[in-house]
């Protein structure tokens, strides 16, 4: 080591050490919410996306307290019919895919009809829900949630498109 560098090399091992140390206590402290305390947990940074647009609509529509509750339990049944028969499509999705290569076109199509009646369940309950939820709304809340059932199903139609382009070019 040349005299010269000497006091380079001791910056450079005085910054390495300290980035060591922030490592490790940011490694150390990664399981502590902001308040430190330990049982805050990375799962429980962000709701589930069922519980975050729970909280969209009463917020955008300004429930009041009536109507958050009832909304809540709205909720809560949507969020549990929709967990059930999202298990089933899952299900016949992993027969459908078990499927490829077995030659059995009879099965196949029983299944993609399964499929599509879950699909068709899948629809009643979203607009079972919306309907529940619009006779929660007074007028102008009625109007307000229109708009954003009607903004929602833009952007997923938006996508649906993209998703198709992208796999026409890829194609």
């Amino acid at each position: 080591m040349n005299k010269n560098n000497r006091p380079l090399w001791i910056v450079i091992l005085v910054l390495i050490v300290i980035n060591l140390l922030s490592l490790g206590s940011l490694w150390i402290t990664r399981d502590r919410g902001p308040d430190g305390n330990a049982e805050f947990r990375r799962s429980d940074r962000k709701p589930p996306p069922h519980l975050a647009q729970k909280h969209f609509i009463p917020n955008r529509l300004k429930f009041d307290q009536e109507q958050q509750v009832k909304f809540d339990s709205l909720a809560m049944l949507h969020s549990a019919s929709l967990s059930s028969t999202m298990d089933e499509i899952k299900l016949l999705r992993k027969q459908l895919i078990d499927q490829i290569g077995k030659n059995e076109p009879d099965s196949v199509a029983d299944l993609i009809y399964q499929l599509g009646q879950q699909q068709i369940v899948l629809e009643e309950i979203n607009f079972q829900h919306f309907e529940n939820v619009m006779s929660l709304c007074d007028e102008d809340q009625q109007k307000a949630f229109r708009k954003i059932i009607h903004r929602g199903f833009q952007v997923k139609n938006r996508l649906s498109r993209r998703v198709m382009r992208e796999r026409h070019r890829q194609n």
